[in-house]
C-alpha cells in the first residue's frame, strides 16, 4: 500500500510539473503571437542598468579602437 501511495504522489508531482510547464509555455506563446510584448516587464530586462554619464566616452573609446583597426589593415595593405 505504501508504495502505491508514493507512486501516486511521485504521479501527482510530475502531473502538476507538467502542467506549470505548459502554463508557462502557453504564455510565452501568447505574448510572442500577440506581437505586444511588455519591454520593461521582461525578464532580459530585470538586471540591467541604467546608461551612465560616461556613456559618451565609451562610444569615443570604441570609434578610435575601430579607427585605429582600419587604420593598420589599409597601411599593412
Amino acid at each position: 500500500m505504501n508504495n502505491r501511495e508514493s507512486k501516486s504522489e511521485l504521479q501527482q508531482r510530475i502531473a502538476a510539473e507538467l502542467r506549470e510547464k505548459q502554463l508557462r509555455k502557453d504564455l510565452v506563446d501568447k505574448d510572442l503571437s500577440a506581437g505586444e510584448v511588455d519591454v520593461d516587464g521582461s525578464v532580459y530586462v530585470e538586471d540591467l542598468k541604467p546608461t551612465t554619464s560616461l556613456s559618451w566616452a565609451w562610444l569615443l573609446i570604441g570609434v578610435a579602437i575601430l579607427g585605429t583597426i582600419i587604420a593598420i589593415i589599409m597601411a599593412v595593405s
